[in-house]
């Protein structure tokens, strides 16, 4: 129906994932819009969320050359 294109959103922290995320949207639970909300421990979320940003990362050096500037810059940025 549009909803989503009409939705406000707000960057997903940590911001190493480079997303932006729908702040609400009717009938979606907060929690599914925002996955640090479903976690009971934030620090072992954040924690996650930048091991899997670390892990893309490496992955991605295999096709890093292939790629625009845009492209390299849009990806997860491990710290």
């Amino acid at each position: 129906d549009g909803s989503l294109a009409k939705a406000e959103f707000k960057e997903f922290e940590p911001e190493s994932f480079n997303l932006s995320i729908p702040v609400a949207l009717e009938g979606v639970p907060e929690n599914l819009l925002d996955p640090r909300e479903a976690w009971e421990d934030t620090g072992a979320f954040e924690r996650e969320v930048r091991k899997l940003a670390g892990m893309f990362g490496k992955a991605f050096k295999l096709y890093e050359d292939e790629v625009s500037e845009d492209v390299r810059a849009a990806g997860p940025q491990s710290s």
